[in-house]
C-alpha cells in the first residue's frame, strides 16, 4: 500500500510539470509572433561594431527640419515594408519660411529682400514668407510692409536641403506730412529744411509742403527741427500731434540785421569758406543756435531779420580757432562786427593711457574757452597726436571724446609770448599730466 500512494504521487508531479511546460512552451512561442521577445541578446545592435560601421546622422539643429525625407524604397520602388528611411546627409539649397505679423495680426502683403542676393521669393503675403533655393550660408534678410517699420535679421544660417524658420513681428510707423508757413503772414515757405532727429531730413517744396518717402517711427516727432537762412531755426520738442500727415510748423523773425567781416591775419593758407552761427540769448545762460551759413572768408557776410536780443557771432575757418563776438540786435536795427584771425600760440598736444584698451587714434579734442564753449576742434592722428592753431591767448579746457562719453580736463593757459604749447592727456586719471 504505501508503494502505491508514492507511485500515484510521482505521476501527478509528473503530469503537473507536462502541462507546466506546454503552457511555458505556448507562451514563449505567442511572445516571439508578437516581436516581443528578441531572438537573441544581439539583436538590435548594429551588426558591425567596427571602423567601417556607418555613423549615426548628424543632428538637425533647433528650428530646422530635413526637407524631403521619404521611407527607403524596395526593389520594386515602393515603400519597403517595417524598413526606415536611411538619414543620410541632407543636399542641396535651403528654404527660408516664416509669419510676419503686425499689431493686428499678420500683414496681407510683405517685401523680402536677402543680403547677399539669394534664393527665388515663393511667397511674401498673408502674413508668410518662402524663399527658396537658399544656398547654404549666413545671410542677412530684411522684411518690410507698407506703413510698417522694416526689420533686418542679421546673421540667418541656412543649412542645405534644410528648412530655416524666421519669425519676425513688425511694429506700424508713420510718413510725416506737413507744410511750413511763416509764423506771420501765413504765407508758405520753401526750401525749408526738415530734420526728424536720427531718423529723416527732408526740405519743403515751393508750396512749403513736405513728405516723408518712407515709413519711421513715432519717435521721430519727438524732436524736430526746422532751419532756413532767412528764418530763425526752431526746434520743437514732443509737440501734440493728431495727425503725423497734417503737421504744421511755423517759421519766424525778426527785423534786426547784422552786417560782418572776417579779417584773416594769420599770414599762412586758410580755407575758402568760413562757417557762421549765430546764437540768440535766452536767458539763464542758455544760447540758442538759430542760424547758420556759409560764406567766402574773402567777403562781407550779412543775416537778415533778426529778433532783437544779444547775438553771438561764431565764426569757424577750417581748423582754426573758431572767432566770436556778442552784439546788441534792436528792433529794426543794424549792427557791424568784425571778426579777426591773427597769428597766436600753437597748441599740441598728445593723448596718453597705460591701459590701451581703447585705440587712441581718430579722438575728438574740443578746446573749451572760460565759458565752456566749443571754439576749436581736432581729432588725434595714430599716435595719439593733435594740434590747434590760431588761439588767442587765454585760459582753456580740454574736452576729450573718450570713455562714457567724454571728460573735461583742469584748466591751463596760453600765453602770447610762448609760440608753442604742449600737453599731455592721461586718459586713465582724466586729466592733464603733470
Amino acid at each position: 500500500m504505501p508503494r502505491t500512494e508514492a507511485r500515484n504521487t510521482m505521476r501527478q508531479r509528473l503530469v503537473g510539470l507536462a502541462f507546466f511546460l506546454v503552457v511555458f512552451a505556448a507562451t514563449v512561442y505567442f511572445l516571439r509572433e508578437q516581436g516581443s521577445v528578441p531572438v537573441s541578446p544581439l539583436e538590435g545592435l548594429p551588426r558591425s561594431t567596427g571602423i567601417d560601421a556607418p555613423l549615426p546622422p548628424a543632428p538637425i539643429p533647433s528650428g530646422m527640419r530635413e526637407i524631403g525625407t521619404a521611407p527607403a524604397l524596395g526593389p520594386a520602388g515602393n515603400a519597403a515594408e517595417g524598413v526606415e528611411a536611411v538619414n543620410e546627409a541632407p543636399k542641396g539649397p535651403g528654404v527660408i519660411v516664416g509669419e510676419i505679423e503686425g499689431p493686428d495680426g499678420p500683414i496681407p502683403v510683405l517685401g523680402v529682400a536677402m543680403q547677399p542676393n539669394a534664393g527665388r521669393v515663393l511667397k511674401a503675403e498673408g502674413g508668410r514668407i518662402e524663399v527658396a533655393d537658399v544656398p547654404a550660408g549666413l545671410y542677412t534678410v530684411v522684411v518690410w510692409a507698407d506703413d510698417h517699420l522694416a526689420v533686418t535679421h542679421r546673421d540667418v544660417r541656412v543649412y542645405a536641403g534644410r528648412e530655416t524658420r524666421l519669425d519676425l513681428r513688425l511694429d506700424r510707423g508713420i510718413r510725416p506730412a506737413g507744410r511750413i508757413i511763416d509764423a506771420f503772414t501765413n504765407a508758405p515757405v520753401a526750401d525749408v529744411l526738415i530734420e526728424f532727429e536720427g531718423h529723416l531730413k527732408l526740405r519743403s517744396d515751393a508750396g512749403g509742403r513736405f513728405q516723408a518717402p518712407h515709413v519711421v517711427p513715432y519717435a521721430a516727432l519727438d524732436l524736430v527741427t526746422v532751419s532756413h537762412p532767412d528764418y530763425d531755426r526752431v526746434t520743437y520738442y514732443k509737440q501734440a500731434t493728431l495727425d503725423p500727415t497734417k503737421l504744421t510748423y511755423a517759421m519766424t523773425r525778426g527785423t534786426g540785421k547784422i552786417h560782418g567781416r572776417i579779417l584773416n591775419r594769420l599770414g599762412v593758407e586758410t580755407p575758402e569758406m568760413v562757417r557762421i552761427k549765430m546764437y540768440l540769448d535766452a536767458g539763464n545762460g542758455t544760447k540758442e543756435l538759430r542760424r547758420e551759413r556759409s560764406f567766402k572768408a574773402s567777403e562781407p557776410f550779412t543775416f537778415e531779420n533778426l529778433h532783437e536780443g544779444f547775438w553771438t557771432v561764431h565764426a569757424e575757418l577750417g581748423s582754426f580757432a573758431a572767432r566770436r563776438t556778442e552784439v546788441l540786435v534792436e528792433f529794426g536795427g543794424t549792427r557791424e562786427v568784425e571778426l579777426v584771425y591773427e597769428a597766436g600760440p600753437v597748441l599740441e598736444g598728445r593723448l596718453l593711457a597705460r591701459a590701451k584698451v581703447l585705440p587712441l587714434g581718430g579722438i575728438k579734442v574740443e578746446v573749451l574757452d572760460e565759458k565752456a564753449i566749443p571754439i576749436a576742434e581736432t581729432r588725434t592722428d595714430a599716435m595719439g597726436f593733435f594740434k590747434v592753431e590760431g588761439l588767442p591767448a587765454g585760459h582753456y579746457r580740454l574736452k576729450v571724446w573718450l570713455g562714457t562719453p567724454w571728460f573735461n580736463t583742469e584748466a591751463f593757459e596760453l600765453v602770447k609770448d610762448a609760440p608753442v604749447h604742449l600737453l599731455e592727456v592721461d586718459c586713465d586719471l582724466q586729466r592733464l599730466k603733470s
